[in-house]
């Protein structure tokens, strides 16, 4: 196995068990022992507003970021990266070092940092609106990046970004509720801008509301913890760090049940008694009786059996580890 092979493997291997925020930082260790540098960028975010969302940096100062989206307007680099998705972009090629070295772009930024040269590219996912940013640097001038180094660096990029998106999952399912842990996942900040999110969950949204293209989410999300539906989709937010995980899967006629009734419904699955039930409830039993009639109605059964095998099958997260809320129904903007 040659080295970019074992690159690979050991990216996608280890991907399972280094943390997710700090698997960024690992693998561009990883790749500088195939293409030396000195410096490396990788920012997530969406086109329409050219800010970052996350960023990981290694061997550059916090600034760095900040400085660089000041001057998109201005910069060679960028323009390059906007009009040519996808391919691999070294500054060497793309402007002359005579123009370089004396452009705006290099005075008020590349020179601050001590970057001398670069190996970009930006790649930006169709379905979801995101695009990823992958800058590698060298702070010596006469240490030009190769042909082979580019192509390296071209076949490594879409690795480094597909395992990172693993190694996040993997994590998320780890620390998510556990009940809830198969269902579609996006990760959103609060005003639904995703920074990841897996095709299933797409696949859903984009079949309930045609025509959206992210990267913000076509419904309003609820605060952390608080579950909702939405044209047809069901869906539970749980904080994570300072962005929120949101999971949805399909409505149901399980998700049409008011929170009492799934209360009933947990009780009847767990075995308890109708004594038992409204014990725990602070209800009559004749009260859960009743309750129990029209889930019966609603989910056209008519025994407990049938019930035990739909919940089994078609429950939502939420509906034997309710919040203390019903569904909060949004509606589409």
């Amino acid at each position: 196995m040659d080295s970019f092979d074992s690159f690979i493997a050991n990216l996608y291997r280890s991907s399972a068990f280094i943390q997710a925020e700090h698997f960024r930082e690992w693998a561009l260790l990883q790749l500088r022992e195939l293409i030396p540098f000195d410096a490396a960028l990788w920012g997530s975010g969406d086109l329409e507003t050219p800010k970052f969302h996350t960023i990981t940096l290694l061997g550059l100062s916090e600034k760095y970021p900040q400085t660089l989206e000041m001057t998109n307007e201005t910069n060679p680099v960028w323009e390059g990266l906007i009009t040519n998705i996808g391919k691999t972009l070294n500054s060497e090629t793309l402007v002359p070092d005579k123009a370089f070295y004396k452009s705006p772009i290099y005075r008020k930024c590349f020179s601050k940092f001590k970057i001398e040269r670069i190996l970009t590219t930006l790649h930006s996912d169709q379905r979801s609106g995101m695009a990823t940013l992958l800058s590698i640097y060298r702070f010596d001038r006469s240490k030009t990046f190769t042909a082979d180094e580019e192509a390296t660096f071209t076949r490594a990029v879409e690795h480094l970004i597909n395992a990172a998106s693993h190694a996040y999952f993997t994590h998320l399912s780890q620390t998510v509720s556990r009940d809830s842990t198969h269902k579609p996942a996006a990760v959103c900040d609060s005003e639904g801008y995703m920074y990841e999110v897996q095709p299933q969950f797409l696949d859903l949204v984009e079949t309930y509301y045609s025509g959206w293209k992210g990267p913000q989410l076509p419904f309003e999300l609820p605060q952390p913890g608080e579950a909702f539906s939405a044209e047809g989709i069901c869906g539970k937010t749980e904080a994570l760090d300072d962005l929120i995980c949101v999971q949805v899967w399909e409505e149901t006629p399980l998700d049409l049940l008011t929170e009492r009734e799934r209360e009933v419904v947990e009780g009847v699955c767990q075995g308890m008694t109708f004594k038992e039930i409204a014990r725990h409830s602070d209800i009559a039993p004749s009260t859960v009786s009743n309750h129990l009639y029209r889930i019966y109605r609603k989910l056209g059964i008519n025994n407990r059996s049938s019930l035990a095998r739909l919940v089994k099958h078609r429950r939502g997260p939420q509906l034997l580890r309710g919040n203390g809320r019903a569904p909060k129904h949004l509606t589409r903007h």
